[in-house]
């Protein structure tokens, strides 16, 4: 599973269409996964796709969000970056774990180097210190909290990283 992280994968559901979600635009079908190079952090979802357990997907022609993920989940989520940084620094720590590097030629890095990516960009990414935003990728115009980890990095709708989601504490 890291590996397929790592290098990222490229898909759409299998039998996509009316037969999995009645609802979903035809777009939420395709997925991505893959880890940004710079911060270590996992990435997925797209706009279109109720991404985790708490969306739920519109479905009222008369409300308006017929396709329309009430709160959609894309990016790299809070507890997915800190979930993967625990099983990889775990992992790297396993002196008998046989796959201690994950990519190939001039992509490759050792568990460990990952690890220590993600702890290095952790805080500055995700930690919301002040009305002005995150240290990276600073919204005033988006905080309406501080002292608090943002849901999300690199969001398709940025107002989504800015959300209050009971994800954080894993």
């Amino acid at each position: 599973a890291l590996k397929k992280h790592w290098e990222g994968l490229k898909f759409r559901e299998w039998n996509a269409g009316k037969k999995i979600d009645e609802h979903m635009q035809d777009e939420g079908f395709n997925n991505q996964i893959g880890t940004d190079r710079s911060t270590g952090f996992i990435f997925g979802g797209n706009t279109k796709n109720c991404g985790t357990w708490m969306d739920k997907m519109g479905s009222s022609e008369r409300a308006g969000n017929k396709g329309v993920p009430s709160t959609p989940r894309d990016g790299s989520a809070v507890e997915i970056v800190g979930l993967s940084y625990s099983c990889i620094k775990g992992l790297s720590e396993i002196s008998t774990y046989p796959y201690q590097t994950v990519g190939s030629g001039n992509d490759t890095i050792s568990l460990q180097d990952w690890a220590t990516k993600i702890k290095l960009n952790f805080e500055d990414y995700f930690w919301i210190d002040s009305k002005y935003g995150s240290r990276v990728e600073p919204h005033a115009e988006l905080v309406n909290c501080t002292k608090m980890y943002k849901d999300s990095v690199r969001s398709g709708n940025l107002f989504t990283d800015y959300q209050l989601r009971p994800n954080f504490p894993i």
